[in-house]
């Protein structure tokens, strides 16, 4: 494994024992809009965040829909704009990943208004229209403004870890691996496989 991997894999493990070691903490941040709840490492995410009303787009379709089916899996929001290019090269890494773990990984590339992406710029890079030419899997939610306030950023990109309800770890790119994601699938999959034996045990 890679120098870079093993840190980055010890640097999360640390982010998600600082995590459950806290308690659920959230900030108040006024907007022009009144005040938005944000949500900071640690956090437990209240049932709004999952049943929210989000717009997808993918494959020319949009929809809105909630988070509620990814309860349970590790979900990576990944803030995103067009013109990001660090955004843009994670894009394969992160639809692989998906593909590959599709019932305990949710990865929710998040466009926001700051973005000033239209929808065909979002469009062309989902179909693969620019380099590496690859047609993504991914669906994208757009026109955020919600999830935005939740999870403020100065610069892209901006990458939320949430696992069994909490913020595990808030990242960049540089975080942003598939050695890393991989880590936290396989070591959750061991547990709940632990867990479930000791409560057959019990029975």
């Amino acid at each position: 494994m890679k120098k870079s991997t093993i840190f980055i894999v010890m640097a999360l493990l640390c982010l998600k024992f600082n995590a459950n070691s806290q308690n659920p903490v959230t900030e108040h941040a006024q907007t022009g809009k009144g005040t938005a709840e944000q949500f900071i490492l640690g956090a437990k995410l209240p049932e709004t965040f999952w049943e929210g009303q989000y717009s997808f787009y993918s494959k020319g379709q949009t929809v809105t829909q909630n988070l509620k089916a990814h309860q349970n899996k590790l979900v990576i929001l990944d803030f995103w704009a067009t013109w990001c290019t660090v955004c843009r090269k994670k894009l394969p890494m992160l639809d692989s990943m998906q593909r590959a773990y599709p019932d305990e990984l949710a990865v929710i590339p998040i466009n926001s208004v700051k973005s000033e992406d239209r929808l065909d710029q979002i469009a062309n890079v989902l179909n693969g229209k620019f380099k590496p030419f690859i047609a993504y899997n991914l669906a994208t939610i757009i026109k955020d403004e919600s999830l935005t306030k939740m999870f403020p950023y100065a610069q892209l990109s901006h990458d939320i870890w949430i696992q069994d309800g909490r913020i595990l770890a808030i990242t960049g790119s540089d975080f942003l691996e598939a050695k890393a994601i991989e880590k936290i699938i396989l070591e959750n999959r061991e547990y709940r496989q632990k867990l479930e034996k000791a409560k057959k045990q019990i029975k």
